[in-house]
């Protein structure tokens, strides 16, 4: 499989242009069910693409064909040995990467301002967070990363 492939958008692109009833999830049938106001400003075609563990568009929980061939893309192209992708959000994704990598008594260098989903994860894992101050960046407007030099501080 090659780089130009996009096998989870051509799947769901074949499954957006077959007509007839849905009597799976999401409820608002492709955009019917979606108020005529917000369809006016939206467009109906994010509605057509919501869609749900339906024949040609795999499961994520346990991929076997387009979303596992975009998942092996993903990694291929990032140099990982696998790539996941997630549901629900950064949140989810915070929260499992600090399960998967932290346990009970663990250490995490975590920013003064991170996400309250962060805590969750320290929570959930039982690590504990070694926190650092971010400096602020006025020129950017932003704070800046963890600078690494400072990280032998902590």
């Amino acid at each position: 499989m090659t780089q130009e492939k996009a096998p989870l958008w051509d799947a769901l692109m074949k499954q957006a242009a077959v007509t007839g009833a849905q009597f799976h999830i999401p409820g608002h049938g492709s955009g019917k069910a979606i108020p005529a106001e917000f369809l006016q400003f939206a467009g109906t075609g994010v509605f057509q693409l919501d869609l749900t563990e339906i024949p040609g568009l795999d499961d994520l929980h346990n991929p076997q064909e387009a979303i596992a061939d975009a998942m092996r893309l993903a990694a291929e192209a990032y140099g990982a040995d696998k790539s996941f992708f997630l549901v629900n959000g950064t949140s989810c994704g915070l929260m499992a990467l600090i399960l998967t990598c932290c346990g009970p008594g663990d250490k995490i260098i975590v920013p003064r301002n991170a996400h309250r989903s962060v805590v969750s994860g320290l929570v959930l894992s039982g690590a504990s967070p070694v926190y650092y101050q971010l400096l602020p960046l006025a020129i950017l407007a932003a704070w800046s990363g963890l600078i690494i030099f400072k990280l032998k501080n902590y």
